[in-house]
């Protein structure tokens, strides 16, 4: 066997060291920006993924948060495990990893998501996912679940600019069609919301608190 073949990754070693790459869509001159970069590049340097962030001019006849989709479908590739997080998300805890918090609670499902909540308090969508924090496994029906997304706007003209945009598009015109490979996880408060112990996301709050320490 040549050593070009032992190279190949086998089946066993992609579900031990599975290669992650962390995503963020960052369009703008928000404050946070910085911040957020600087934390999750830096989480991400401690336990080896790679940390892309896009800054790519959006398309103008859609609301910018629209962009993470066609974003999300560029990186969609050179790993086995995609993790997108919205610009004001940060990995709260630098100490949990995601093979260990996230991958095992994706079960059979191929896209991860929480439910559509702030806080206890704030509970905007309660059983609809939000699309703030994603994790996808990459396969191809994954890429068709997002290609089916991006064009959403076009099926759905109201979620263009109707807030939450990219969120409405989901609902109504993923959802139907890809509902079997997506498990939104009622524990919101792991990985999204104001106060998510491993993910934190919402307008800069969580970064304050975390560099403040």
């Amino acid at each position: 066997m040549s050593e070009k073949m032992n190279d190949l990754p086998t089946e066993a070693s992609v579900d031990v060291f599975p290669k992650i790459k962390v995503v963020q869509y960052m369009h703008g001159n928000f404050g946070y920006f910085n911040w957020s970069e600087k934390i999750n590049r830096r989480y991400c340097e401690r336990h080896g993924y790679d940390y892309v962030v896009s800054r790519e001019i959006p398309r103008d006849d859609r609301h910018v948060a629209w962009h993470k989709v066609p974003v999300i479908l560029k990186e969609l590739r050179d790993c086995d495990y995609l993790l997108f997080l919205d610009a004001d998300a940060i990995f709260y805890s630098q100490e949990l990893t995601i093979e260990d918090e996230l991958l095992p609670l994706l079960g059979n499902k191929l896209i991860l998501m929480a439910q559509d909540f702030r806080c206890e308090t704030i509970r905007d969508t309660p059983g609809h996912p939000n699309s703030g924090v994603i994790l996808a496994k990459v396969e191809k029906v994954t890429g068709e679940f997002f290609e089916c997304w991006n064009q959403a706007t076009e099926i759905d003209e109201s979620s263009r600019w109707t807030w939450p945009p990219d969120q409405l598009g989901l609902w109504r015109v993923v959802l139907p069609k890809f509902s079997d490979i997506l498990h939104v996880h009622p524990d919101y408060y792991m990985f999204q919301g104001l106060y998510g112990q491993y993910i934190r996301q919402g307008p800069q709050k969580g970064v304050h608190q975390c560099t403040s320490r």
